[in-house]
Parts: structure tokens; C-alpha cells; sequence
């Protein structure tokens, strides 16, 4: 199965052009700024890398909610999804970003796949401030 049959159309229309020229590294490296773009919207933050995951996902007044976080399972879900937003910056963007690096399709195919299924959490999620929870706070049913 081809990977873009599999991503978004938005992600693949990012990484396409390096992923197509086989220029692996370099379409990781759009996915990870598409990743960085999606978070800083939905955030309304304007920082970068970890910085940014630890303020968007922060535990006591986060930016972006995949959850209500009422309950143990998706405080840590909520958790979870933060260090692993942190290991893509750690593990995947930083180290292309300051030495060159040589990726295979494989590698690229597997990290961008992990990327859109990190991207479709997140853009499933909720802003801090959810125009219907606000109207659920206002009015009694």
C-alpha cells in the first residue's frame, strides 16, 4: 500500500515532493513542521519543540485537551501523548535538523506514518476553550 493512500491529504501534500525525490530526510523534516504548525495553531503558541509540547500539554492548564481529563486513564493519556510529542522532537526533528542525515524510504514511510497517527489524535482534540463545554457551563439542561 502506498503512503499516501494511508496519510492525510494535508500531511502528504507537505512531505510529497521530498518523499517522491527521495529525499527522505527532508520529508521527515516537513512532517515534523507540519506537526510543529498543527500545535502552535491549536495552541496559540508561537514557541517550538519541547518548549512548546510542555506549554500546549502542560498538566495544570493545558492548551490543547484530547480528553476531559477526568479520570486517571486520560490524565495519562494526556501525559503519554506529551512524552511522545517530545521524543519525536528529541529523537526525530533535532537530529536532522543539526547533522545530516541519510533516511530510507522505509524509515521515512514508518516515522511519517507515526506522525499523521499523532496528528489525527491531536487534531481530533480540543482548544482550552471549547465553545460547547462553555455553553454546557452556562446552561442547565
Amino acid at each position: 500500500m502506498k503512503i499516501e493512500n494511508i496519510i492525510s491529504n494535508k500531511l502528504w501534500d507537505t512531505v510529497e515532493s521530498n518523499y517522491k525525490s527521495g529525499k527522505y530526510a527532508n520529508a521527515i523534516t516537513d512532517a515534523m513542521l507540519y506537526l510543529t504548525n498543527v500545535l502552535r495553531e491549536k495552541s496559540d503558541l508561537d514557541t517550538d519543540g519541547t518548549k512548546l509540547v510542555g506549554s500546549a500539554f502542560s498538566k495544570t492548564n493545558p492548551k490543547i485537551k484530547i480528553n476531559r481529563l477526568e479520570t486517571e486513564t486520560e490524565r495519562n493519556m494526556q501525559e503519554g501523548l506529551s512524552h511522545i510529542l517530545r521524543g519525536l522532537y528529541q529523537l526525530i526533528r533535532n537530529p536532522r535538523h543539526h547533522e545530516k542525515m541519510e533516511d530510507t524510504e522505509n524509515e521515512a514511510t514508518q516515522i511519517i506514518l507515526f506522525i499523521d497517527y499523532i496528528l489525527k489524535i491531536i487534531e481530533k482534540s480540543k482548544s482550552k476553550y471549547d465553545v460547547n463545554e462553555l455553553v454546557a457551563l452556562i446552561f442547565d439542561e
